[in-house]
């Protein structure tokens, strides 16, 4: 089960052990600092604040966050199936149809600056 997912719910000492154990993540990574192609960090402190650190190649970047998203969602199905959970199947259809709604705005955005790139490459005709 991923950090995240046994986080939630669990009493003040297994989170005390669950940060423990992202913390021992953290010192083991940064001494293969070498070895990483690319490198994602994310810190939430509530109230809608987040903050990304991240090295690499923005393709590496961008594969990683994404495969990292779907296996956090497939985590979270399968604690769900595991759980009998339905607050929780819930949740990740909203969690879901929120990303793709999100997606749709930025495909669209993604459209219009392509058009834009376009018509500068053709000297604006």
């Amino acid at each position: 089960m991923c950090n995240h997912c046994h986080n939630h719910g669990a009493g003040e000492e297994s989170k005390n052990q669950v940060r423990q154990g992202f913390l021992k993540m953290l010192d083991d990574s940064s001494s293969q600092m070498s070895k990483m192609q690319a490198g994602i960090i994310i810190k939430n402190f509530g109230g809608g604040k987040t903050e990304v650190c991240s090295f690499g190649s923005l393709m590496n970047i961008l594969d990683m966050s994404s495969q990292t998203y779907t296996a956090l969602l497939k985590v979270a199905l399968d604690k769900a199936k595991a759980e009998n959970d339905i607050a929780l199947t819930f949740m990740l259809f909203e969690q879901v149809t929120n990303m793709a709604n999100a997606l749709k705005g930025f495909v669209s955005e993604l459209d219009e600056t392509t058009e834009e790139i376009k018509e500068s490459m053709m000297g604006g005709e």
